[in-house]
């Protein structure tokens, strides 16, 4: 007799023999606790037999592969708590700062309020009397991705039409502000020297499925994708029998990637970085004391790149701000500046959530306007750093409400930033 435990990923039973005198066989007997393994939380294992599975685990295997590499690096983009005067956990979970802002009295709450009003405002043009930040729209619609916005392609790729118009208008708007070429054009990516000196590279890739329209529609010939969880129907089957496409997937986490030290990345002199909502793509999980938290990448992908020399422009459409963490977040120092700290950081990341809630009210663009905050640090912090910068909004937010696009290049390829005062 067979176990009778649903598996519902699969959609069947546990394919295990029952145990004599039970129903279900020896990994699913109810007496025996389970919990995440500590490695890869997509699954369980008997408590008592942790120390074996570890030995054994597919996921443990690869994590000690990967720390073989030579562009692993633990905690390099990690940040620190050090940057600033304040210091505390690495990580805070959403539950305390939820439980931080519904404790507040209501006249410190209000008082917060204006703070982030005040520093919005600072930042931000808006239309007097009614705080609508002019962020410059540019929905793209570049001729070079035209066969995919007409469907024209392979449709065994799993691709919705809503993420095919919001990777068109990234590539678009890369293109307007000279990242991206297409390949007839005179001098870029016509010879294999051009070719072997240029490299992209997609932070939180999942599928991939950017950087294969990017290849597809422009000169974008060497490609390296950067993911820590693994897929089905990743685009790599298509990109590697592409013709004259070199593809590098690492599977590394970005807290953890030296770019410098990356194979791929020996003998290139311009080398772009890209990530589509990266968070969502990208997010992962941070054993901390027994507990599973979910941590944003944007920051730790912005300090990684902005740490190798050859990094010539970045393109990253944000998400996920609710997931921001102090340690990690690249620009403490606006936040500083603004007259917030670092308690009023966890308080404006959890009131980002209030953006996404459907409402048309005084709390979701109070929510929006914390996730402008988090955004303008990260697009000043890439100022600072020597590189022009941009942010507009890249999609219709009936596409997608997550429709920020941070853009910078090298400071040789002047940028015009509409979106500051």
């Amino acid at each position: 007799m067979g176990c009778g435990v649903w598996l519902p990923r699969k959609g069947r039973h546990c394919g295990g023999s029952a145990l004599p005198g039970s129903n279900y066989c020896g990994n699913h007997q109810p007496s025996q606790s389970r919990v995440p393994c500590p490695i890869d939380p997509s699954h369980t294992v008997l408590e008592h037999k942790i120390a074996a599975h570890l030995r054994k685990c597919p996921a443990a295997k690869l994590e000690r592969d990967a720390k073989n590499r030579p562009y692993f690096s633990p905690g390099v983009n990690a940040g620190s708590d050090c940057d600033c005067e304040e210091e505390g956990k690495d990580s805070v979970e959403s539950g305390s700062r939820r439980a931080a802002i519904e404790s507040l009295p209501k006249d410190k709450f209000e008082e917060l309020v204006m703070k982030i009003e005040v520093a919005h405002s600072s930042c931000f043009r808006s239309e007097r009397g009614t705080g609508v930040s002019l962020l410059q729209e540019s929905f793209a619609t570049p001729s070079a991705c035209a066969k995919w916005l007409c469907s024209n392609v392979d449709r065994r790729h799993p691709m919705q039409e809503k993420h095919i118009s919001q990777q068109a208008s990234m590539l678009g708007n890369l293109e307007e502000i000279g990242l991206l070429r297409r390949r007839n054009d005179e001098g870029f990516g016509d010879t294999d020297r051009g070719r072997n000196e240029e490299c992209f590279i997609e932070f939180g890739a999942g599928r991939g499925y950017l950087s294969h329209m990017l290849s597809d529609c422009y000169a974008a010939d060497n490609i390296i994708l950067v993911e820590r969880r693994s897929y089905k129907f990743k685009a790599d089957r298509t990109l590697r029998y592409a013709a004259g496409v070199s593809l590098s997937r690492l599977r590394v986490d970005i807290e953890d990637l030296k770019l410098d030290a990356v194979d791929a990345l020996q003998g290139c002199k311009k080398v772009v970085a890209v990530g589509k909502h990266l968070c969502g793509a990208a997010t992962g999980t941070l054993s901390v004391c027994g507990k599973f938290l979910q941590v944003s990448y944007p920051d730790m992908a912005l300090r990684c790149c902005s740490q190798s020399s050859v990094v010539f422009g970045i393109g990253f459409a944000t998400c996920c701000h609710h997931l921001c963490q102090w340690k990690a977040y690249v620009n403490k120092e606006f936040f500083q500046s603004m007259g917030l700290t670092k308690t009023d950081f966890e308080a404006v990341v959890w009131m980002t959530s209030w953006a996404l809630s459907g409402n048309c009210d005084e709390k979701a663009e109070l929510g929006m306007k914390c996730k402008e905050l988090l955004d303008m640090g990260r697009l000043l912090w890439l100022q600072r750093t020597g590189m022009s910068t941009k942010m507009v909004k890249y999609i219709s937010p009936q596409v997608s409400p997550e429709n920020k696009f941070l853009m910078a290049t090298k400071r040789s390829n002047e940028l015009e930033v509409s979106s500051i005062v």
